[in-house]
């Protein structure tokens, strides 16, 4: 829509006459309704921000339970596990199950309010297997005290940590040295 402001008195609208209504006052009504129509438009339409981004949602695997851990006499822990689930085809191609450990000095004193440090000591791909056990041997040092968890993780899906799993391995001065 063009407005036309001739002289003083009359307004032309679409090449109509609006009347003599001074250009002063046309002046004065024309903005304000046009920002209003506009506002308006932009609530109608729903522009602005609804909400904070919501990152996409990923289906939850199967969690894992650990069930027991075995020392060797070889310094290894064979660490075994249930899946508490069924995983679907599409995610057991690319299944791994992660082994993270958190260790401890025997002889440093524990801080209870420290937060435990986990690093990723295995990664086992997944089989298919009758019962949904699995194992792994994970190696020890001496005089160190272990936390073990395991998850499941497919491609962005992550199944929740197994409860922790500790096991003491024996303290240096306990071993035997064998002298030449």
């Amino acid at each position: 829509m063009r407005l036309f402001f001739m002289g003083d008195e009359t307004v032309k609208v679409r090449g109509k006459t609006a009347g003599n209504m001074p250009s002063s006052v046309a002046k004065c009504i024309f903005p304000p309704l046009w920002i209003l129509l506009a506002v308006f438009g932009c609530v109608v339409a729903g522009c602005g921000v609804k909400g904070p981004p919501v990152p996409p949602t990923h289906e939850s695997l199967p969690g894992v339970r650990l069930i027991s851990a075995q020392t060797t006499v070889d310094g290894y822990v064979t660490l075994t596990w249930k899946q508490e689930g069924p995983l679907e085809r599409k995610d057991a191609q690319s299944a791994v199950f992660v082994v993270l450990q958190s260790r401890n000095s025997i002889d440093a004193p524990l801080c209870e309010t420290c937060p435990m440090v986990f690093e990723r000591v295995a990664t086992l791909p997944y089989t298919d297997t009758p019962d949904g056990q699995f194992s792994a041997e994970i190696p020890l040092a001496l005089g160190y005290q272990y936390r073990f968890k395991v998850r499941l993780e497919s491609g962005p899906s992550t199944s929740a940590d197994s409860p922790l799993l500790q096991v003491n391995s024996p303290s240096p001065s306990s071993e035997k040295i064998k002298s030449p």
